[in-house]
């Protein structure tokens, strides 16, 4: 299975200027069978799908839920979230204990 692992969609990003049914059109064109929503630090894109196409449009292709967290000074990490979870993916991204 052919995903893009790295979308932002203007349902949640200000990095996009696509709409997440155009993008999903444009990855279909291009062989992809799926993608992951990574917009900055929001979940938006992703509830935007899952609250009004999810279900209804698109039910070949896999939309998974992700984040680009900025980071203080490591620059921005890419997080894949399981469906189902609360959303608090800090505790992941820093185990050290330092700040």
């Amino acid at each position: 299975m052919k995903i893009d692992m790295h979308c932002h969609v203007k349902e949640g990003s200000i990095d996009s200027r696509v709409g997440i049914e155009e993008y999903i059109e444009i990855l279909k064109k291009k062989g992809f069978q799926g993608m992951v929503i990574t917009d900055h630090d929001t979940y938006n894109g992703y509830r935007y799908w899952k609250e009004n196409i999810k279900g209804k449009k698109h039910t070949d292709f896999v939309v998974l839920k992700g984040i680009e967290y900025d980071t203080r000074d490591a620059g921005h990490i890419l997080v894949i979230m399981p469906e189902g979870n609360a959303g608090n993916a800090a505790g992941v991204v820093d185990r050290s204990g330092s700040s």
